[in-house]
């Protein structure tokens, strides 16, 4: 993502963050120092750590594998792991009732 003519930004994290740096009047984030900050780099890298590399299983297994067999099973685990991780997000979703990851408030997270 271009920034400006000298700032190009890759890594989801890292280009959510930047508007939340730049604009803090836009509350893209929760304040520095607090529980509710610490929820959000969780959930900013949960999503590319965790669900994205389960989904490259998924979606690419015979990366890891070298046999038809065994590339059916890595994308069948991966499957059964992904089932497990959206119910973790929908729980989240549910936990504080808000239409917002973090609850009522929109972040950088929600895009």
């Amino acid at each position: 993502m271009r920034i400006d003519a000298n700032l190009v930004l890759y890594e989801t994290a890292a280009i959510s963050l930047q508007p939340g740096g730049t604009h803090p009047q836009a509350s893209l984030a929760p304040p520095l120092g607090t529980p509710q900050r610490a929820q959000f780099y969780k959930w900013l890298m949960w999503p590319t750590n965790t669900l994205q590399a389960t989904l490259i299983l998924y979606f690419y297994p015979e990366r890891w594998g070298d046999t038809p067999a065994a590339v059916a099973q890595v994308k069948a685990h991966a499957e059964a792991k992904i089932g497990g991780l959206l119910d973790q997000l929908d729980a989240e979703l549910a936990r504080h009732g808000g239409p917002w990851l973090l609850g009522d408030a929109f972040s950088a997270l929600d895009p």
